[in-house]
């Protein structure tokens, strides 16, 4: 009797087996997917790496490029940056929108504000902004090993001011 169960036993492991080896296949599909982003706003970047958005939902797509187009709109705009877990492509289910965004003053800071909370309402995204001045952008930018130096090298630009297209 136990000569015919185990042929049984291992036949139904084989089976998950191959089961989870498919799993595995579409999964890696999906990763390999390639989600570009393309804007015609002056100063924003033509594409998001694919690396960036693995797996990403398509409501976060929308965010981002809602969020690059409605920040764009806004004068004393000078750079929007999105970085953070997401940008980098090792993040996980309760990962943020990590957005860097420069101002001329501080005076637009409640305008951002207001843009991204709707933005993420809408989406249903959640959204981490860092609001600088550009004199506090400059300032920090100076320092070695500093935050902006890191937003900066794994960053992923959306809009820049002094960028022409």
């Amino acid at each position: 009797m136990e000569g015919h169960g185990c042929p049984a036993i291992l036949n139904l492991s084989q089976r998950n087996i191959r089961r989870h080896k498919r799993k595995r296949r579409i999964t890696k599909a999906l990763t390999d997917t390639v989600y570009s982003l393309y804007f015609k706003k002056k100063g924003v970047l033509r594409m998001i790496r694919k690396s960036a958005l693995k797996l990403a939902q398509k409501a976060e797509i929308n965010a981002l490029e809602r969020i690059a187009q409605s920040l764009s709109a806004i004068p004393e705009i000078q750079r929007v940056i999105f970085f953070g877990s997401r940008a980098r492509g090792d993040f996980n289910g309760s990962s943020d929108l990590d957005i860097l965004i420069v101002i001329k003053d501080i005076k637009a800071k409640n305008k951002v504000i207001s843009v991204l909370y709707d933005i993420e309402l809408e989406y249903d995204v959640p959204i981490s902004p860092v609001i600088f001045t550009s004199k506090e952008y400059g300032i920090n930018k100076k320092l070695k090993g500093s935050f902006i130096e890191n937003v900066e090298r794994e960053g992923i630009v959306l809009y820049d001011s002094k960028r022409k297209r």
